[in-house]
């Protein structure tokens, strides 16, 4: 709530004074105090005349004591506008969730990409993934256990499925755990039947590397180099 945030901000105010740092709030009409996320927020602080950055950016394990942060709940950290940022955690029972069903509704999907809606950032913005982009052909999801790895990839998944049909989307998924994409088996986007070993990948992999080749083969019929501008065939003409 608002008034947490303020209760925290003051805090911060308090870590600084106890140390001698002199801060002050930036101008409310220019920039806003703190804002929140699902997972963070942030503060805005404005150091005084002659007060070095460092010294309020090496205060950080201060600013985690005066908060009652766990230890594996890092601040960052941030200068923008004039004024000092800093991304703190939220203790487990202030985070809120982000329904898929409003990012679905809220998001503007790019034409004829293949493109997927994953959360929102502090600001309330929502954070995507263009999978029709030359700079994100491939995504890699790490992370320790029970970080969310799995849910992540299910959020990616039923975003494209839901916005692109299995006329347009076909989906060819190995599963070693034999766990994780279960509630996939009967989704009409899926192509054959779920892999769950090394010789299911194996054979996946290669109908796609033969897919894969027919489809260059399409695009140096088109005269193109991207699946974006081969889906907008009024852009192209054929050789």
């Amino acid at each position: 709530t608002e008034g947490d945030l303020r209760a925290a901000y003051q805090k911060v105010l308090d870590v600084f004074e106890s140390h001698n740092v002199p801060v002050s709030r930036p101008d409310p009409a220019t920039t806003s105090l703190f804002e929140q996320g699902p997972g963070f927020y942030t503060i805005r602080v404005k150091p005084s005349a002659g007060v070095p950055i460092s010294s309020l950016t090496g205060k950080t394990e201060e600013l985690k004591l005066g908060l009652e942060l766990s230890r594996n709940q890092e601040i960052r950290h941030y200068s923008d506008r004039g004024a000092v940022v800093f991304e703190i955690p939220k203790q487990a029972d202030q985070r809120y969730l982000v329904i898929a069903e409003d990012l679905w509704s809220r998001a503007e999907w790019p034409a004829g990409e293949l493109y997927a809606p994953i959360g929102e950032d502090i600001a309330g913005n929502i954070i995507g993934i263009n999978f029709s982009s030359s700079t994100s052909p491939h995504l890699l999801i790490a992370g320790a256990t029970g970080q969310g790895k799995s849910v992540a990839l299910e959020t990616i998944l039923r975003g494209l499925c839901h916005k692109h049909g299995p006329e347009e989307l076909r989906l060819h998924l190995v599963d070693p755990k034999g766990t994780e994409l279960l509630h996939f088996e009967e989704d009409l986007h899926l192509e054959g039947r779920i892999g769950f070993d090394s010789d299911d990948a194996i054979a996946v992999l290669g109908g796609l590397v033969e897919e894969m080749q027919q489809r260059y083969l399409r695009f140096k019929r088109f005269r193109v180099n991207s699946l974006a501008r081969y889906n907008n065939h009024d852009d192209v003409t054929p050789e």
